[in-house]
C-alpha cells in the first residue's frame, strides 16, 4: 500500500540518501505530492527515479513531462511526455500536455501532430481543436487556424471569449475582416470586462485601416487594464501610422515605461518625437530599435532623417546604407543616398576648383 503523499514528501526531503528503498510508485506519489503543493522544481528529482527505475511508468512520465515544462524546461520534457504517449496511446491529455511541451519548444509542426491525434481521440473536446488552430497560427497558416478553432467552437457549449477572440484573431489573419469583427463582437458579449479581447478587436480594425474604431477598442482596453504595454504599444503605432504624432506620445511613453521591450515601440516613438521636433529623444529611441532589431528598414530611414536634421551627415550617410544593404531594390532610399552624397560635395568642392580660385588682391 502507498504511504500517505505528504509523509512521502517530507520523509524523501529529510532522508534523500534513503530514497532507493522507494518503489516506483512510492516515488510517483512523492513527485505528485510536490506538485500538488506547487514544488514542481522538488518533484523531478524523485519522478526521475521513478522512471529510471520503471521505464513503463506512464505516470512517472506524464508527470515529470508536466514538472520540467512546468519549470521551463520543455526539451526535456518532450521525451517523456512522448514515452507516455507512447505508453498509453489513447491518453487524450497526455496528448495536450505533449503538444504543448512541443510548442514551448517551438516545435510546432510536431505539437500539430500531437493534437490532431488528440482530436481524433474525441473529437468533440474543444481543448485540443483550440491549441490545433493556435499551433496553425505559430506555423502561419491561419486557413487552418480558421478550421481548427471554428471547430472548438462548434463542440464547445458555451465558446469562452478568449475562444472567439482567437477565432477572430484567426479570421483576420486569413483576410476575412468582416466575419473576424463580426466574431469578436460576440467575444465582447460573452466576456465584456476583458481588456484582452478588446485589444484583438483593436488590432484587426487597425488592420482592416478603421482608425477610429481601432483607436476605440484600444482605450476600451486600457481602461480595463491601464498598465497594458501591448495596448498602448498598439494605439500609439495607429496613430503614428495615421499622422497622428501628438497623440500617440502619451500611448508610446506610456508603452516603454511598462516595460515593452519591442524594438517596435521604440522605432514609433523615435518617429513620433522625430515629427514633434524632439531630435535627441527621436535619435535615443530610433538608436535602441535598430540595435535590437538591426534589419529595420523604416527605422534606419527616420534614422537618418534625424541625423540630417542634427547636420550629422557621415551618420546620417551611414545609416541610409545600412538601410540599402537591407533592402537593395528600393529607388527612394538609392536617392537619397545620391543627395546626400551630393550635398556632402557641395560643401567640400574638389582641391583643383580651390586653387583655381581666385584669391583677394
Amino acid at each position: 500500500m502507498v504511504k500517505s503523499w505528504v509523509v512521502l514528501a517530507v520523509f524523501f526531503m529529510l532522508a534523500a540518501p534513503a530514497a532507493a528503498d522507494f518503489s516506483p510508485e512510492e516515488l510517483v506519489e512523492v513527485g505528485r505530492a510536490y506538485m500538488e503543493r506547487g514544488q514542481n522544481e522538488d518533484a523531478i528529482e524523485p519522478l526521475r527515479m521513478a522512471v529510471e527505475a520503471d521505464d513503463e511508468n506512464v505516470e512517472a512520465h506524464r508527470l515529470l513531462g508536466l514538472a520540467l515544462s512546468m519549470t521551463g524546461r520543455s526539451a526535456e520534457a518532450e521525451p517523456h511526455l512522448a514515452r507516455a504517449a507512447e505508453l498509453k496511446p489513447k491518453s487524450y491529455e497526455t496528448l495536450l500536455l505533449l503538444g504543448m511541451a512541443r510548442d514551448l519548444a517551438g516545435r510546432h509542426d510536431k505539437a500539430a501532430k500531437a493534437y490532431e491525434a488528440a482530436t481524433k481521440i474525441d473529437e468533440d473536446r474543444p481543448c485540443a481543436w483550440h491549441e490545433l488552430g493556435m499551433t496553425h497560427l505559430l506555423r502561419g497558416d491561419p486557413s487552418s487556424a480558421v478550421t481548427a478553432l471554428g471547430r472548438a467552437a462548434e463542440v464547445s457549449e458555451k465558446p469562452s471569449g478568449s475562444l472567439l477572440a482567437d477565432l477572430g484573431y484567426a479570421l483576420s489573419a486569413a483576410g476575412e475582416s468582416e466575419k473576424a469583427l463580426e466574431v469578436l463582437g460576440r467575444a465582447v458579449e460573452v466576456e465584456p470586462g476583458d481588456a484582452g479581447i478588446r485589444f484583438v478587436k483593436g488590432r484587426v480594425h487597425a488592420a482592416a485601416g478603421q482608425v477610429d474604431e481601432a483607436l476605440e477598442a484600444f482605450n476600451a482596453a486600457l481602461e480595463r487594464k491601464p498598465d497594458c504595454a501591448n495596448s498602448a504599444l498598439h494605439k500609439g503605432m495607429t496613430l503614428v501610422g495615421a499622422e497622428r504624432y501628438e497623440e500617440a506620445l502619451p500611448a508610446l511613453k506610456l508603452a516603454v515605461a511598462e516595460g515593452s521591450s519591442s524594438p517596435r515601440a521604440r522605432a514609433a516613438l523615435g518617429r513620433a518625437l522625430a515629427a514633434t521636433g524632439d531630435l535627441d529623444g527621436a535619435e535615443a529611441n530610433l538608436r535602441a530599435a535598430v540595435a535590437a532589431e538591426p534589419r529595420l528598414v523604416a527605422s534606419w530611414r527616420d534614422l537618418a532623417r534625424v541625423y540630417e536634421a542634427k547636420e550629422k551627415r557621415d551618420e546620417a550617410l551611414s545609416a541610409l546604407e545600412r538601410a540599402a544593404s537591407l533592402s537593395p531594390d528600393n529607388e527612394d532610399i538609392s536617392g537619397e543616398i545620391q543627395r546626400l552624397r551630393g550635398l556632402a560635395d557641395e560643401d567640400d568642392p574638389p582641391k583643383e576648383d580651390l586653387e583655381d580660385t581666385p584669391g583677394e588682391e
